[in-house]
């Protein structure tokens, strides 16, 4: 080793007889590299080691692609794509998200062939599943000849690979593979799944693409299916290569006016167990069957960590034509304008075609979520829904005039506080017209015309668009991050296997609301990864990555009493990294016991008879009270706060903060809350934490909130004798019990401060109110007051 302090892994010296530690030309001399010795500082092995890679993959990795130099455009396109990446940081900067400085990739890049080895991964994740990618590695270091001793295994492949996956994420390297594949006359429509190369096949492609870029060869042609994409974008984007493509006997595109180098011709007649290699020309076989084989039998074995059942993830699909392109025609006759003769049908009598049923779907289940979930929270009403959702996505901007006016006129119909059960019976006949004129398989199936026309079905599609908007609703996206054709595919998988099966409302909504967290991570990974997580979450976890995005809940960032701002999630390229050590999930604290000191209670009690806002509008905490960030790196990652001052802590775990707290907090609104009471603002305001917005739209997003305590309880005497004993605690703490009679309101005094809200409702073990405004309060008295006179007296705590 070493003395002097190296930035990246690199050969140590000359060979033995003098030649260089990795050969520029011809076969990789194996013999030569087991000899070599490869220096590192201390600091650089403990990357490698924290992100479970052994110095042998990489020093294996860097001799393959010694063969396949990126040269100055190559370096450029990856220099590019590294600037592009980003990080943040959680709370107390104790955990960063996306690719920080300190990540593992800024060494891997310093050596040429370093970055080679980068670069390969960053593309082969952008199109295949992570275990394909490991599996095309793992191929190409048997085909160039290692011995066994010095050959990486296939788990230290995948983790090279899941490193790297973040890399051409905000680049058009997927956009390009789709491009392609359009224009070599390809239905995408159909799926990609199944449309891998064969890795054998692509292992030998991939060396002899690099034999042209080193020069050793003058043209190279590879014929086979639509896996040949990949190979033209590969040689074309990240080496620099002169590419044509071709689908006999017409030359589609040629980009280059020069001689191309690398000719890639797409057919469907490969035969599977052709001969792969016939002089200079290349046959690519699919490789569906060979993958599915060898990763479910090693999943078996517990040898692998990632599903495959994608081993063709496809391309990315622009924002503004996700829905086109991904479902043709059955998306634009959902979302074309419904020819409606006399306005949004004032008789509110049922519509005959796709688009008109889509209309009154989409409302139905606006009005659904911001009625009958806790999302009215987030929206004030169905119209916020759908202004949100118009502005979000391009493609529903055309029926913005008719979404709205369907909305005003079921106001005008239903009222401004219909009941629960008359949404959800309204959202039921929307879907059963939907199914009606649908033409797909299914639907026809029930029909007396049982001859079906249509590919997609309209009920799944439709379901599909709203669930994205709903997702779209509760995260907050990377600019340059763009969706997955598969992950929109898998979300209609689900979506038409849930209705065929399910209510439609237990179909856009898990029925148990605590685990909405968990399916919205789910839904996040799926959409812009496109493989679900490899491993069940669970309700305790706050953050997950597969090394290409992370998804994190925003207590993760910043502690906050409003749920529609703390169960916001952050979408963003790149891992999740403590130190130097990579991580792929952060759980909530595993253990219950010591999660708060004992006797750490309240200061004072006392029974009042008063007006409610004024006592709310004080501020009771300790005036000592502090919170800091608290991370277990030990055999899985946690994550907690601790609020502490000189009577002792308080622990608060974010997933479950969101999910269990703030949650049963503003539960009851959905129940109590009307459209009118809740609708206080005209469109919902900037997320601080926008990843997207400007300065100045965050301060605006700041502003807002302050806003909103400031004006918190500015109300004249607030008439409670109808309610039963009032009890102050003063002080965070937990409230022990017989403190107060039972049963009685119980107020908790922390106004305009979080820390002591936040304390207090983690606390608290009666259900818990968090009031902001006086509508709030207004609403609860009229549900207690209802609760009282039905004989349900229950105790409430209100913060």
């Amino acid at each position: 080793m070493s003395a002097t302090p190296i930035s990246a892994l690199v050969p140590a010296g000359a060979r033995p007889n003098g030649g260089a530690p990795f050969a520029q030309q011809g076969t990789v001399d194996w013999v030569a590299l087991g000899q070599s010795q490869f220096s590192a500082s201390v600091a650089i092995l403990g990357r490698l080691s924290s992100a479970g890679i052994e110095p042998l993959t990489v020093a294996v990795g860097q001799a393959m692609c010694s063969k396949i130099p990126l040269g100055a455009h190559g370096e450029k396109v990856l220099r590019d794509a590294m600037a592009s990446l980003k990080a943040c940081s959680s709370f107390g900067d104790v955990v960063w998200f996306g690719v920080g400085v300190r990540h593992i990739l800024r060494v891997l890049v310093q050596t040429a062939q370093g970055a080679s080895l980068v670069a390969l991964c960053a593309a082969l994740s952008e199109s295949h599943s992570l275990s394909t990618c490991a599996l095309v590695l793992y191929e190409m270091s048997k085909q160039s000849g290692s011995p066994k001793e010095l050959t990486p295994s296939f788990a230290q492949w995948e983790a090279i690979v899941r490193v790297c996956a973040s890399v051409f994420c905000p680049t058009t390297f997927s956009i390009r593979v789709d491009q392609f594949l359009k224009l070599a006359g390809y239905d995408l429509c159909t799926g990609v799944s199944s449309w891998a190369g064969h890795p054998q096949d692509l292992a030998k492609i991939i060396s002899a693409v690099g034999s042209v870029a080193a020069g050793e060869l003058l043209e190279l042609h590879v014929v086979g299916g639509p896996a040949c994409s990949w190979v033209a974008v590969y040689a074309d984007l990240v080496l620099g290569l002169r590419v044509s493509i071709q689908r006999r006997p017409i030359v589609l595109l040629s980009l280059t006016s020069a001689r191309a180098q690398v000719k890639v011709q797409f057919s469907n007649e490969i035969i599977c167990n052709a001969i792969t290699c016939v002089g200079r020309v290349f046959t690519l076989r699919s490789g569906d069957d060979f993958i599915r084989n060898i990763i479910q039998r090693s999943e078996s074995l517990n040898l692998a960590s990632t599903a495959a059942r994608e081993p063709f993830l496809g391309g990315r699909l622009q924002w503004g034509s996700m829905f086109w392109e991904t479902f043709g025609t059955a998306a634009g006759n959902l979302l074309k304008p419904p020819s409606w003769k006399n306005g949004p049908l004032p008789n509110l009598e049922r519509p005959k075609t796709e688009a008109g049923c889509f209309v009154y779907f989409f409302v139905a289940c606006a009005r659904y979520y911001t009625s009958c979930t806790t999302e009215c929270v987030r929206y004030g009403s169905a119209q916020e829904f759908i202004h949100t959702a118009t502005n979000q996505m391009a493609e529903l901007r055309p029926l913005k005039e008719e979404l709205e006016e369907l909305e005003e006129c079921l106001l005008a119909d239903m009222g401004r506080d219909p009941r629960r059960s008359d949404i959800e019976s309204d959202l039921i006949c929307a879907a059963e017209d939907l199914g009606l004129v649908c033409q797909c398989v299914v639907h026809k199936l029930h029909s007396l015309d049982n001859q079906s026309t249509a590919r997609f079905c309209s009920l799944g599609l439709a379901g599909t668009i709203v669930l994205i908007s709903y997702v779209l609703g509760r995260i907050r996206v990377e600019a340059s991050l763009k969706p997955r054709r598969s992950g929109i595919l898998a979300i209609y998988d689900k979506m038409t296997t849930s209705f065929s099966c399910q209510r439609p409302q237990n179909t856009l909504m898990h029925p148990d609301e605590t685990e909405e967290l968990r399916h919205t991570f789910a839904s996040a990974m799926k959409l812009f990864s496109g493989e679900p997580p490899s491993l069940s979450l669970g309700n305790t976890v706050s953050a997950v990555s597969d090394g290409r995005v992370y998804c994190l809940v925003d207590t993760v960032r910043e502690l906050s009493d409003r749920f529609e701002r703390a169960s916001v999630i952050h979408v963003g390229i790149g891992s999740i990294q403590v130190g130097h050590r990579l991580h792929y999930k952060i759980y909530d604290r595993h253990w219950k016991q010591d999660w708060m000191t004992e006797e750490y209670e309240p200061r004072r009690f006392e029974t009042v008879v008063g007006n409610i806002p004024r006592i709310l509008s004080q501020d009771t905490t300790s005036p000592e009270l502090q919170v800091e960030a608290v991370v277990e790196d030990s055999i899985c990652l946690s994550f907690w706060y601790r609020l502490w001052s000189r009577k002792g802590h308080i622990l608060i775990s974010p997933a479950t903060f969101v999910g269990t707290d703030l949650w049963g907090a503003i539960a009851f609104r959905r129940l109590s809350y009307t459209p009118n009471e809740m609708g206080q603002q005209t469109h919902p305001a900037p997320h601080p934490y926008d990843l997207d917005t400007t300065a100045r739209q965050r301060q605006q997003a700041l502003n807002h909130e302050a806003e909103i305590q400031t004006q918190s309880f500015q109300a004249p005497d607030f008439d409670t004798s109808g309610l039963h004993e009032l009890s102050v605690a003063h002080g965070e703490g937990a409230v022990p019990a017989g403190s107060y009679s039972a049963p009685s309101i119980l107020l908790r005094p922390h106004s305009n401060n979080l820390l002591g809200r936040c304390a207090a409702l983690a606390t608290s073990f009666t259900p818990v109110i968090i009031l902001n405004r006086e509508a709030d309060l207004r609403s609860f008295a009229a549900s207690y007051q209802s609760e009282i006179s039905s004989g349900n007296v229950v105790s409430w705590t209100l913060i």
